[in-house]
């Protein structure tokens, strides 16, 4: 509240004021009040007055200040009413039952949207666990027939669990702070484990797999940082020619620990590096080759974040996707 506003709102008792000292001015006249008398009466009028602005306009500003204070230091801001200051005047006493009231309404709203959210995921979660089973059925079905139609049924089915896996862990996306332990690992492991569950596509592309990660440790959640490999895997995988190279590297830093995966792809063109983290973006490259979901990359960006590894990507001749950890747990304490 600045006080030009202040003044500007409080102009008819400004108006009111000055309406008062004319007809005093005027009473004085008719009624041969001595001069000093009239100035003294109308000096007290103005310090009056003026001190009636200045009282009302500190007690308001303060008032103000302080919401505004806890507006900027809160997260949630529909929680304000419980951080709200004592007025001390009625039209502030009258707006703290308003603002109390909304941000009750407000909090009701958004705790049934959280739940009814909880619900829906929980469903989501229950559902895609029922139908794995069949298809965990149907895999070891194929997987006792070696004909041709059963091994395409079979490539099929694994295109089916990845997609519900990926529905399945931008689910638990929402709620990762409480699905995620952070520990020390050792990247060599996690990455060789999620080359295992990848083995198919780099021996059906026969692509060369160089690792340079000895002795690398870091500090994440396993399961979620797996997943993070996976998708930057699987996208290098995708656009890369038969008999193509990936690298693997590490680089150890004073304060972080830095992890590049280079590709020998297609690259991604200048117009769609810039997006390719956004949610549902596919790229010409992808949209072109109607493999791309546009959620991949997507859920590595949020996952990330969460877990305060940094991310970054370039691409020329071929990709590469840089992620930076912490060197040390400090920042999760």
């Amino acid at each position: 509240m600045t006080i030009k506003k202040y003044l500007k709102d409080k102009l008819y008792f400004i108006s009111i004021t000055g309406l008062v000292i004319v007809f005093l001015m005027l009473l004085f006249g008719v009624t041969d009040t001595t001069l000093a008398v009239s100035v003294t009466t109308i000096l007290c009028v103005l310090v009056v007055a003026g001190s009636v602005l200045i009282v009302e306009w500190k007690r308001r500003y303060l008032f103000y200040k302080e919401i505004d204070l806890a507006l900027d230091n809160l997260e949630k801001k529909y929680f304000i009413h419980e951080m709200l200051p004592k007025s001390g005047f009625l039209d502030g006493d009258i707006l703290l039952e308003i603002m109390n009231e909304l941000s009750k309404s407000i909090a009701n709203e958004v705790s049934n949207i959280n739940n009814a959210h909880k619900e829906y995921l929980d469903f989501v979660e229950m559902w895609i666990h029922e139908v794995k089973t069949p298809l965990a059925a149907i895999s070891l079905i194929t997987s006792n027939n070696k004909s041709v139609e059963m091994v395409r049924v079979k490539e099929e089915v694994k295109k089916v669990e990845k997609q519900l896996e990926q529905i399945l862990f931008h689910a638990r996306s929402s709620s990762l702070e409480k699905d995620y332990i952070i520990q020390s690992i050792d990247l060599e492991k996690v990455v060789r484990t999620s080359v295992k569950d990848l083995s198919t596509q780099f021996i059906s592309k026969n692509i060369i797999l160089n690792l340079d990660l000895e002795n690398t440790i870091v500090y994440s959640d396993p399961k979620w940082l797996e997943y993070i490999f996976k998708q930057i895997l699987e996208n290098a995988l995708k656009y890369s020619d038969d008999g193509k190279t990936i690298i693997i590297r590490s680089a150890i830093h004073n304060q972080s620990v830095q992890v590049d995966i280079i590709d020998e792809g297609i690259g991604i063109s200048e117009s769609d590096i810039k997006r390719v983290f956004d949610r549902g973006f596919t790229g010409q490259i992808g949209r072109n080759s109607r493999q791309a979901t546009g959620f991949g990359l997507y859920l590595v960006k949020t996952l990330s974040e969460r877990l305060g590894i940094g991310l970054s990507i370039v691409s020329d001749k071929g990709t590469t996707v840089s992620l930076v950890f912490p060197k040390s747990d400090m920042n999760f304490r």
